[in-house]
Formats: C-alpha cells, structure tokens, sequence
C-alpha cells in the first residue's frame, strides 16, 4: 500500500508538472525518456534490465545493496554515487536494471514507476555511480550485495558499434555472450570433459546448442561457462547436470522474459 501510494503521489506530481509546462524527472515518464533516446542509449537500456535479470538469478541470499555503474562517454560522468534513499530521481539505465532484478522474484507486474519503491520498501540501498573509465567504451556494471557484504555478484555488459548487446564478465570471469533467448550458465572446476558431458545431457534432452562461451579468472582453477540453446530445458535438468557434472553451481536464464 505504502509503494502504491507513493506510485500516485509520483503520477499526480508529473501530471502537474506536464500541465505546467515543466519537465517530468521520475520514472512514471520513462517511457516518454525513451522516444528520444538514441539507438544505442536504448540498447544500453534493454541491457540494463537484462543484467539486473540475470544477477538476480546468481545471488544466494537476500540482496541489501544495488550498485550501477555506467561507465563510458554516453553517461554523463557525475562526482559522488547517487543513493536513491528518496526513490525520486534516477538515471533511466539504473531503474531499468532494477526492474530487471526485482522481476525475477515479483515478475512482469513491476514497472518502470514501482521498482525504485518496491526496493525501497525491502530495505535495499541502491546506488548510482557514473565514471569515465571502463574496459569498453561504454559499459554497464550491476553488482548486488548482501548483509555485511558476506557476497557480492558482479555482472557487466556493453553494446558493440554494430548495436549487438553483450555480457562481458561475471563475477570476475571474462565471457562475452549475447543476451538472448535461453542461456544456461554455470560454473566447474576447469578441468578437460565437463563441457563434453553438458553437452551430452542436452543432446539427450533434444536441447540444440547455439553458441558456447568459457570464461576463466587467473589461479582459480575454476571456470564459468554460458550456453546459449535453442530449446528451453526443465529444471529437472539442470538439478541433473549439478550432480552427474558437478557443477559447482547452474542457472538457467530465458532472457526472453526480460525484454
């Protein structure tokens, strides 16, 4: 009750403001933010949402803390993070990736207008950071937190010049893969075999595999690995490739579901 009312209080603000010939800053005027992006500003938007998706599928406990960084030229480069304490006023990158987060546990419902609140109504801080230094020319990364920082998930994308989104690392794992579809990621000691046993289990299931991509972090001796099917897999499955594979862990992302 208390997100929705504060919804109407945001909706009546911008109504006024609009009748008054001001400009709408908060998120119920997203959509309208959106027109008059450019194609690429709204690329990095869809991906935004797709990286806040795909981090909420990795984290293990309740999240405490969301940081976005945008990095790069196309954000306008600011000096201290913005913490949305008072949900008001936001980057339209930075509520499309919460959106995209809190829609893998409260679904399609959240909106551009109640996924600042609704996060706020759950106690979780959420912060914008914008700077000019990145790996790519422009990129986005999304790393969520929880109590006492005990775990940290840190997914990063950007957009190529020819306009394709990609993740390019988790977790400290460079991987590039495209955000599309269904994508089953997951991580094993990096070691010969275990992507030929994967792939034997999905062949088994009538899963085509379209595209793979391996990611490795330096003395780990462990690996990440994301493949793109063109069939979507049951759970069951996945459970079954944690135990014959021993994955140390497997998540299966439709990033259909976050378009």
């Amino acid at each position: 009750e208390e997100a929705q009312s504060a919804v109407a209080t945001i909706a009546c603000s911008n109504l006024l403001a609009a009748l008054k010939g001001k400009p709408c800053e908060n998120a119920v005027n997203l959509p309208f933010v959106e027109q008059t992006l450019s194609d690429g500003s709204r690329a990095f938007l869809s991906l935004a949402r797709k990286l806040g998706f795909l981090a909420a599928h990795l984290v293990r406990e309740p999240v405490k803390n969301i940081r976005i960084a945008l990095r790069g030229p196309l954000f306008s480069p600011g000096d201290d993070p913005i913490c949305f304490e008072i949900p008001y006023h936001y980057s339209p990158f930075s509520v499309a990736g919460l959106k995209g987060f809190l829609e893998y546990s409260h679904g399609p419902e959240v909106n551009y207008m109640s996924a600042p609140l609704i996060a706020a109504d759950k106690g979780i801080r959420v912060e914008e950071a914008r700077t000019s230094g990145g790996t790519w020319k422009n990129q986005i990364d999304l790393s969520l937190s929880v109590e006492e920082q005990r775990e940290t998930v840190t997914v990063s994308g950007t957009v190529t010049e020819e306009g394709r989104q990609r993740v390019v690392n988790i977790c400290g794992y460079w991987i590039e893969f495209i955000p599309e579809g269904t994508v089953l990621l997951f991580s094993n000691h990096d070691r010969p075999g275990v992507i030929g046993k994967v792939g034997t289990l999905l062949g088994k299931a009538g899963a085509n595999i379209a595209n793979f991509a391996l990611g490795r972090k330096n003395g780990s001796g462990l690996a990440v690995g994301a493949l793109q099917i063109d069939d979507d897999i049951s759970g069951a499955i996945v459970e079954t490739m944690k135990e014959d594979v021993d994955l140390l862990w497997a998540e299966k992302i439709n990033f259909a579901e976050a378009l």
